[in-house]
């Protein structure tokens, strides 16, 4: 099992053990599950700390796509490219994200 915190810092080049950007870390973190949340899945944003595992936040089928929605939303609210290009490529597979999920939760 792995944290949700320390697994986000990992995805944008964090060292783990440093703490200084926990707190706006987790307010993306937890916005990101909110957009999930709204999608269908019951998930509840309650990152604070790097405590919270995965598994403990939701344990299905879909965890790799939370993982992945999660960890774009904080890449572009958090450490946004300064190429236009990327930018965009990466809001795009965002979006390819969440759409995949929502009609994954639709044929359930």
């Amino acid at each position: 099992m792995s944290s949700i915190l320390r697994d986000v810092k990992h995805t944008l080049g964090v060292d783990p053990e440093d703490r200084t950007f926990d707190t706006e870390l987790c307010l993306h973190i937890n916005a990101a599950l909110a957009i999930v949340q709204q999608i269908g899945l019951p998930v509840e944003p309650r990152v604070v700390d790097d405590s919270l595992e995965w598994e403990n936040l939701y344990i299905g089928t879909h965890l790799d796509n939370i993982r992945e929605i999660v960890s774009l939303h904080c890449r572009l609210t958090f450490d946004p490219s300064q190429y236009s290009f990327v930018t965009s490529a990466l809001e795009k597979i965002l979006e390819e994200a969440k759409v995949r999920l929502s009609y994954s939760l639709e044929v359930q």
